[in-house]
């Protein structure tokens, strides 16, 4: 299946050919596409699993912060 933004790219693409096809060419008598409706996008239900750190990572982390200090590497900025 193809995704939403595509799908709604080649119908828009099909009413301009009809549309074409009806005022500029004049081959057809009427521009059937009008009638083609596109549905609402896909509802696609996502699975939003939190994870959360254990109290001893946690622990780990802060101890790892008080003591870190960034390196600044001087040639990298020149």
């Amino acid at each position: 299946m193809y995704s939403y933004g595509t799908r709604l790219k080649y119908l828009s693409v099909l009413k301009s050919i009809f549309h074409y096809a009806v005022h500029e060419l004049e081959i057809l008598d009427k521009d059937r596409s009008i009638k083609l409706k596109f549905p609402m996008k896909d509802k696609i239900e996502i699975e939003k699993t939190v994870k959360y750190y254990r109290l001893n990572e946690l622990n780990k982390l802060l101890n790892f912060m008080e003591t870190y200090e960034p390196v600044l590497d001087v040639d990298v900025f020149f």
